[in-house]
């Protein structure tokens, strides 16, 4: 009985950090108290996603089965969980914009984001030392989804995620320029 109150309360404080932590970013973004609903257009959003194949699973079992590999992970392993966490959060973050669920959907998006800008950040080192790690830049896929997103909100929603964006844009120029040179 003692272990399943134990579960059930580390369950609770999950779900209350999780809470916690999108309630403070979304404040810090200017989305909180503001419906960030009101700011996408959901149908020009599912227009502009039609036709563009889903290369992730959005189900908590999915999302959450990538976080134990990418601590553990090390070198390549890593910049390749690295990119899959970015791009599986900027598609699933879509999708809860398409269903309704924009708060959400607009802070899952930035965490993919930043789990790319790392992850360009980090590549960036990789290949100074060794240019073979230019192979590890040649794949990517998030662009269309985010630049599906961009041309479907305006306001916060759309100025806090093309930021962030464009930090990602640049920290892969200065990898794409080293693999050129």
């Amino acid at each position: 009985m003692q272990i399943l109150l134990l579960v059930i309360g580390g369950g609770i404080g999950v779900v209350s950090l999780y809470t916690a932590s999108m309630a403070g970013v979304m404040a810090k973004m200017g989305l909180l108290g503001a419906d960030a609903g009101r700011m996408i257009d959901v149908n020009e959003l599912a227009r502009r996603t039609r036709g563009m194949k889903q290369e992730y699973r959005c189900d908590f079992g999915s999302v959450v089965s990538l976080i134990p590999r990418y601590w553990g992970a090390r070198g390549d392993g890593r910049l390749a969980i690295m990119q899959k966490l970015g791009e599986q959060r900027i598609e699933c973050g879509i999708n809860y914009v398409k269903n309704g669920n924009a708060e959400r959907g607009v802070y899952t998006m930035v965490k993919g984001l930043y789990y790319l800008k790392n992850r360009y950040l980090a590549l960036r080192g990789a290949v100074e030392k060794e240019r073979a790690n230019c192979e590890l830049a040649r794949d990517h896929h998030y662009e269309a989804w985010v630049e599906a997103y961009l041309g479907a909100s305006t306001g916060n929603a759309e100025q806090v995620v093309l930021k962030i964006y464009k930090q990602v844009e640049e920290e892969r120029s200065r990898v794409e320029e080293l693999c050129i040179e």
